[in-house]
Formats: C-alpha cells, structure tokens, sequence
C-alpha cells in the first residue's frame, strides 16, 4: 500500500509541477517530489521503516 501511495504521490507531483507558474510553489512541490522519489526508492528496495 505504501509503494502505490508513493507512486501516486510522484505522479500527482509531476503532473503539478508542469502546470504551476508560481515560484514558490515550484519550489515546495520539486522538494516533495524529491523526498516521495527517495521514499519509493527505499520502499522498491524492501528498506521500509513501518514507522513512517
């Protein structure tokens, strides 16, 4: 569950950030988009912190 989570995350992010003109927001979206792609990463690995 959490890998399709991520997966949709990293889309959802992707297909954001081609439509937003605001730099600001650009900014706060590239760095999610960053983390859920570092976090898929881990997750695709088996490097899973249940925790989180």
């Amino acid at each position: 569950m959490q890998r399709f989570v991520a997966r949709e995350n990293v889309r959802r992010f992707k297909e954001q950030l081609k439509d937003c003109n605001d730099e600001g927001q650009r900014q706060t979206l590239s760095r999610l988009l960053a983390e859920e792609e570092a976090k898929l990463k881990k997750l695709l690995r088996g490097e899973v912190d249940w925790a989180a």
